[in-house]
């Protein structure tokens, strides 16, 4: 077992890009590689000054020649025997080309390759040659398997999981287990490179495969581990202990922490996923770069977090995707999309009576999910959510306007849009269509014995209903009443949904959510919404502040001398928009 790294000192993995140059066209690929070297690649002897430098790090320090496809140049082997003769266990990851002959695993062997990485992206030839882009990269990767292990080269398997390739993890554990593998490596999918067009799995999928994942590393022959998905450790512990308290021991790695990247011309990144530079082993030592870069420093203090990694109880252990956080928001501290888990709520049971209610309260736990669930979001994770959304503005919508100045409710709108010129045809019953018989904007296409059927016609600006369908959201159920537009669209998950409410308030006056419901039920059976638009903008920033500051935590991160210090407010005051902001939040808990 490798011992303990300090991970403020060293890394436990130094990855060093040797090249991008390489004939696959694979789906994922970070690098987007190509065929050609670049001319501004680390030469040997800058490559053998960088070994170097690692070796300060100490003894046995891991570093793996990665790519790109590392055998495009021809350095390998005394790369890889001037790292071994400094101390380092030197590791190659070589892409499934024709490069990968028996003759060049002998050399790196010879030289001192402690351990070779190949990917299997598919059992098959066909699934992983389809992933990989190239005919024939299947046969050469089980060749170098085979040659491996007549060679007696340690063998890890790398693995990646999206939406193309989960399926295909049962008969991949299997092909692993069949070649002799020490360690199989699930990458679970950055969007970086070539991969933000594939699909990633979905959190809850994820959750899952991860589980799966425990299973097979307790009955197969060799090790699991997972890249971009510390959250795999987390799932673990959950699973041994019933979700107790996380240890505070190290367990894992991720991006800066424990885990740095050199680029092929030397660019000194927390991940080859996290491609923010923070120095050249050209102008400085890896070594002060890792300690001492002010990235690297933030990225390694698991209190510096936001969103719901940074409220997570499990952070030590796990910390989220830093990589994942960074390509999808462009903060690398941010919550990692991938999770699923709601950080804080380790009690369960139904909510207790109005009575207990202070008592239910005043469990830290409790009270900082709460408060971060109205800061940072609802919580709901699993996919397919039913929305009705309302938006009290009637001038944002003409249907709202007509029924707003008529008095009637209008139902089964119908749109469609004609000609080239933009405008748009919408179609509407009402229930009492006096009062809109007689205006001139209107036509009635169908009388009914009550009220009737109404085609609008009108070059419109953009709509309730378009503002959002923008987010690949069909509304499927429009009416209006008073003046107020309700609209009911589904959501593939609750991202989708906040960033469309987020959207809509920023273009019309008085939207509010009116009901979520998941999967076609309730999100829950006690499941309560709580519209934070109910919050002033500085009860809000008051909120987010205490929050970040561990106002709420047990033991306090901050007292509420220190909060309100540094909103520049008083004492009082700070208690005053505490005690709003939570009558309004917990108000609407209490009474739903």
């Amino acid at each position: 077992m490798t011992p303990a790294v300090a991970v403020d000192e060293r890394p436990l993995v130094l990855i060093w890009e040797v090249t991008q140059a390489c004939g696959l066209a694979c789906k994922h690929c970070r690098a987007d590689a190509n065929p050609q070297r670049h001319p501004a690649e680390l030469s040997t002897e800058e490559g053998m000054a960088l070994l170097d430098d690692a070796a300060a790090f100490g003894e046995g320090q891991l570093v793996v020649l990665s790519g790109g496809d590392p055998l495009a140049r021809d350095d390998v082997a005394d790369l890889v025997e001037y790292g071994t003769e400094r101390g380092l266990r030197m590791t190659l990851t070589p892409s499934g080309t024709s490069s990968l002959t028996r003759e060049r695993l002998a050399d790196l062997e010879r030289a001192g390759l402690r351990r070779l990485a190949l990917s299997l992206d598919g059992a098959t030839e066909a699934a992983h040659d389809g992933f990989r882009g190239v005919s024939g990269s299947f046969e050469s990767t089980m060749a170098a398997a085979e040659a491996a292990r007549d060679l007696d080269v340690p063998l890890q398997v790398n693995t990646t999981v999206c939406a193309e390739t989960v399926s295909e993890l049962p008969a991949i554990r299997d092909r692993v287990a069949e070649l002799g593998a020490v360690l199989w490596s699930v990458f679970f999918l950055v969007p970086v490179g070539r991969g933000r067009v594939l699909t990633p799995v979905d959190p809850a999928r994820a959750e899952r495969v991860m589980a799966w994942l425990h299973e097979v590393r307790e009955a197969a022959p060799f090790g699991v581990k997972t890249t971009e998905a510390p959250h795999f450790r987390r799932v673990g512990i959950q699973d041994r202990d019933g979700g107790a308290a996380p240890p505070r021991r190290r367990t894992g790695i991720r991006a800066g922490k424990g885990f740095a990247f050199v680029s092929h011309t030397g660019e000194v990144y927390p991940s080859g996923f996290l491609p923010e530079s923070t120095g050249n082993v050209r102008d400085e030592s890896v070594v002060s770069i890792y300690r001492d870069s002010a990235l690297f420093q933030r990225l390694r203090d698991d209190d510096a977090l936001t969103g719901k990694c940074g409220a997570c109880e499990y952070r030590g252990v796990c910390g989220g995707s830093r990589s994942r956080a960074y390509a999808t928001t462009g903060d690398p501290l941010a919550a990692d999309p991938l999770c699923a888990y709601d950080p804080g709520i380790r009690r369960v049971g139904p909510r207790p009576a109005p009575g207990r209610l202070r008592g239910f309260f005043s469990h830290w736990e409790l009270a900082r999910s709460v408060l971060y669930r109205c800061v940072e979001g609802t919580g709901m994770s699993a996919s397919g959510i039913r929305v009705e959304l309302s938006v009290d503005s009637g001038e944002a919508c003409p249907i709202a306007n007509i029924s707003d100045e008529a008095g009637t409710v209008v139902t089964n709108v119908a749109r469609s849009t004609v000609g080239t010129d933009g405008r748009e045809v919408e179609e509407f019953t009402v229930t009492d269509d006096g009062p809109v018989a007689d205006r001139t904007d209107v036509q009635r296409v169908f009388e009914a014995d009550r009220g009737g059927r109404y085609r609008l016609e009108e070059r419109a600006a953009t709509c309730p209903c378009e503002s959002v369908e923008e987010f690949a959201c069909p509304v499927s159920d429009v009416q209006a009443e008073d003046g107020q537009l309700l609209l009911t669209f589904y959501a593939p998950d609750i991202d989708r949904v906040r960033a469309i409410v987020t959207r809509m308030r920023d273009l019309y006056e008085g939207v509010s959510l009116r009901s979520l419901r998941q999967n076609g039920t309730a999100a829950s059976e006690d499941s309560v919404l709580v519209d934070r638009g109910q919050l002033t903008d500085r009860q809000r920033e008051v909120l987010e502040t205490a929050v970040e500051m561990g106002y709420f935590e047990y033991p306090k991160g901050a007292n509420a001398g220190e909060v309100a210090e540094a909103l520049d407010i008083t004492v009082s005051t700070f208690a005053e928009h505490l005690a709003a902001a939570e009558t309004k939040l917990l108000g609407s808990i209490v009474e739903n």
